[in-house]
């Protein structure tokens, strides 16, 4: 397998690059050939989905009555739509199931793992199913010419990916590459999800073999994302940690809702008709932490309110914490950089707003003004820096940009004030960029 660990990881990290599947040249596309391993929820679902996009599936699974059941053409699960698309790839003699993995392996073009992580009894995903299908694998392919892709479809920390694969195929077959592409299926609506996902994703090292995984989902209408390993697997993660916590902040907002006399559903159909911010990707940059006149006020507000009403709000209350621990964590990392000479650019609230009220970078300022730290600061929004009962810093606010970073051996980034010449001048030096706008 070709490792690009220096230049492709790098470069996807940062920037994702994105197209439509309907580019994909179905023409260059041909038929592949998959085994699956595990017929349970994901397994069957992408299985006969793909079946339905021209591939060749074989189901490896333990349980005969699945397999009984997937070589009738018929479904272990009840999922909409499910059966009908099984019946329709056995009839076509594109769906084959059984117990064993003997000669399957033989004419395979890609290993599908989609087995399940159990959460063990210290809340860490349990291995155990993808380690014994690997263990299996590492057997099978010793010998191996012919290349295989191993598709990870299963859901997995994405400190264990590279441990794992090193674990069974490090020195054994360089012919065996591997990849993560994660599922993003909803019961009930599990094959509607597949052909209309929010996006198909695929990470790994060699973009070839990517490119390879991302062509199965040729007619399907997304976008193809193309990513690390770490960030495929964490991925997964965040999308449903983030589906959580929206069902959790309804449920608060429901409860002290009906406390205080207003109708929680009426509210919260008003709230999501809101697509600039509420429901939109406004506020999900990662940067430093919130601040301003408005969200810390209102935060304690509510969970003031909650506590009137005997009202538990757990979510709304941890926000203001995990806020603070945000800045701990950041101004202590910038603070272990020992520099000597700091440049600050941006001191207000946020871009274009001379307001400075709790804005979180004047508080980031005043703590490494505490720890001795030497600062050069800079905000073309400080029109009037007199005004804004900020004079303390007057000794340390320039009005000229390339002052303020001459001599400078870090830069704190709390608005995009950088041209991307002077950005790339500063990284070309090797300065420390702590980049903290949104």
């Amino acid at each position: 397998m070709k490792i690009l660990r220096s230049t492709f990881i790098f470069f996807i990290t940062l920037h994702c690059y994105t197209y439509e599947l309907s580019a994909i040249n179905t023409e260059q596309v041909a038929k592949k050939n998959i085994v699956i391993f595990g017929a349970g929820y994901v397994g069957c679902v992408t299985g006969a989905c793909l079946s339905k996009l021209g591939h060749e599936i074989t189901f490896i699974d333990p349980d005969l009555t699945k397999i009984a059941l997937l070589n009738q053409g018929k479904s272990p699960i009840l999922e909409p739509h499910l059966e009908e698309l099984l019946t329709l790839g056995k009839e076509s003699g594109l769906i084959h199931a059984q117990k064993d993995i003997e000669h399957v392996l033989l004419k395979a073009d890609i290993a599908m793992i989609a087995v399940q992580t159990p959460t063990g009894s210290d809340n860490t995903p349990q291995t155990d199913f993808i380690e014994d299908v690997l263990t299996l694998l590492q057997r099978e392919t010793r010998n191996r010419a012919k290349p295989l892709i191993i598709s990870i479809r299963s859901t997995i920390p994405p400190t264990l990916i590279r441990q794992l694969y090193n674990s069974y195929f490090g020195e054994v077959n360089k012919n065996i590459a591997l990849v993560v592409n994660p599922e993003f299926l909803r019961e009930s609506t599990a094959v509607d999800d597949f052909f209309t996902p929010p996006f198909c994703v695929v990470g790994g090292d060699d973009i070839d073999t990517v490119n390879k995984v991302l062509s199965l989902y040729t007619n399907i209408t997304s976008n193809c994302v193309a990513t690390s390993l770490e960030t495929a697997c964490l991925l997964k993660y965040a999308c449903n940690a983030f589906h959580a916590t929206k069902i959790t902040f309804a449920n608060e907002m429901a409860t002290l809702s009906k406390s205080l006399g207003a109708d929680p559903i009426e509210m919260m159909n008003i709230f999501c008709q809101d697509k600039i911010l509420n429901c939109s990707s406004a506020y999900l940059k990662p940067g430093f932490s919130f601040g301003g006149s408005c969200l810390s006020k209102d935060l304690q507000a509510l969970v003031s309110l909650g506590n009137s009403y005997e009202n538990e709000l757990p979510l709304l209350s941890a926000i203001i914490p995990s806020n603070e621990a945000h800045f701990e964590r950041k101004a202590k990392e910038i603070l272990q950089g020992n520099h000597q000479n700091l440049a600050i650019l941006g001191v207000t609230f946020k871009k274009d707003s001379d307001d400075v009220r709790e804005s979180p970078f004047l508080r980031l300022i005043d703590h490494l003004k505490n720890n001795s730290v030497t600062l050069h600061l800079y905000d073309p929004d400080l029109t009037d820096p007199s005004k804004l009962q900020i004079e303390h810093l007057l000794p340390w606010i320039q009005d000229d940009l390339n002052s303020v970073l001459k001599g400078c051996d870090g830069v704190v980034l709390c608005k995009d004030l950088l041209p991307k010449s002077t950005l790339q001048k500063l990284q070309n030096q090797s300065i420390p960029i702590y980049k903290l706008s949104y």
